[in-house]
C-alpha cells in the first residue's frame, strides 16, 4: 500500500533539484538536509505536524456515530432485567436469526438510540464477535456490558447496588508457573479505564440520590431492603464465573 505522505531528504546537493522534481505532488515532499542550522529540523517537524493535524481532522470528520450505545448481556436473566427498565423496546432479527432490541430516548432535546443484545454465551470471544458486528452495523458512540457481579465481604456495596467498573482488567491473563507441586497464575492485570467524559458523568450519577431513589421505587419486581446506591471503582472480569460464599 502506498503511504499517504512521503517526505524525502538528501545531503547530496547534486541530486536535490532532480529529487525535487520527483516530489512535486502535495503527498510527496522533499526537504534538503542540512547540519549547519535548525532550518532542516524546523521544516521537517513543521511538515510532520501539518500532516498529522490534517489526518486527525479527517478522522474526526469521518467519525459519524449512528447510535448512542450498544448494550450486551451474556445471560438471558440479565437481558430480561434490562428489558424491564421502562423503555419502549422494538425487537429485530438479523440474517442469522439473532434477536436484538432497539429503543430511542430523548435527552435534552436530542434523540439517543440504544441497541441491546443478549449473547446467550459467556466469555470474551462471544462478546467480541457480537460487539464487532453491532459496531459495524450501528456505529455506536459507546459500548457497554451489563451483568451480575460480586463485591468483597465488608465492602460498601450491597445486594442490588449498581457497580461501575473503572478501571477493569481480565483476571485470567498471565502466566501459569509451578509452585509447591502445582501451578498458580502469575497475573498480568492490564487495566482499561473509562472515557474521561463518561467517567465524570457516571461519578455525578453515583451521587444523584434522587435519580437512584426513582430507579429503586420504579423497579417492577421484588427489591432488596437496602436503598439503591451506585459505586464506581476497580473491577476484575474473566471468562469463568467465580462461585463463592
Amino acid at each position: 500500500k502506498v503511504p499517504n505522505c512521503i517526505i524525502g531528504t538528501s545531503f547530496n546537493e547534486t541530486i536535490i533539484e532532480t529529487a525535487k522534481e520527483a516530489f512535486v505532488s502535495m503527498v510527496n515532499q522533499f526537504i534538503p538536509f542540512s547540519t549547519n542550522s535548525d532550518k532542516f529540523c524546523n521544516n521537517l517537524t513543521s511538515r510532520i505536524v501539518q500532516y498529522v493535524n490534517s489526518l486527525s481532522s479527517n478522522v474526526e470528520d469521518d467519525q459519524k456515530y449512528e447510535s448512542f450505545c450498544c448494550v450486551f448481556c451474556a445471560l438471558r436473566e440479565e437481558f430480561d432485567a434490562l428489558l424491564k427498565i421502562g423503555w419502549e423496546w422494538t425487537a429485530h432479527r438479523d440474517e442469522l436469526h439473532n434477536i436484538y432490541h432497539t429503543a430511542s430516548l430523548v435527552v435534552d432535546g436530542e434523540e439517543k438510540k440504544i441497541i441491546a443484545l443478549c449473547i446467550n454465551k459467556m466469555g470474551m470471544v462471544s462478546t467480541s464477535i457480537a460487539a464487532c458486528k453491532l459496531i459495524n452495523l450501528y456505529k455506536p458512540r459507546y459500548v457497554s456490558m451489563l451483568g451480575i457481579a460480586a463485591a468483597s465481604p465488608g465492602k460498601e456495596a450491597h445486594l442490588g447496588d449498581i457497580l461501575i467498573a473503572s478501571p477493569i482488567w481480565d483476571w485470567s491473563v498471565g502466566k501459569l508457573i509451578p509452585a509447591d507441586g502445582h501451578y498458580v497464575l502469575q497475573a498480568e492485570p492490564y487495566q482499561i479505564d473509562l472515557d474521561i467524559v463518561l467517567r465524570n458523568q457516571l461519578l455525578d450519577f453515583c451521587q444523584n440520590t434522587s435519580m437512584l431513589n426513582n430507579i429503586y421505587s420504579g423497579w417492577p419486581a421484588s427489591k432488596p431492603s437496602n436503598l439503591l446506591r451506585a459505586h464506581l471503582g476497580p473491577m476484575a472480569s474473566g471468562p469463568s464465573v467465580v462461585a463463592s460464599t
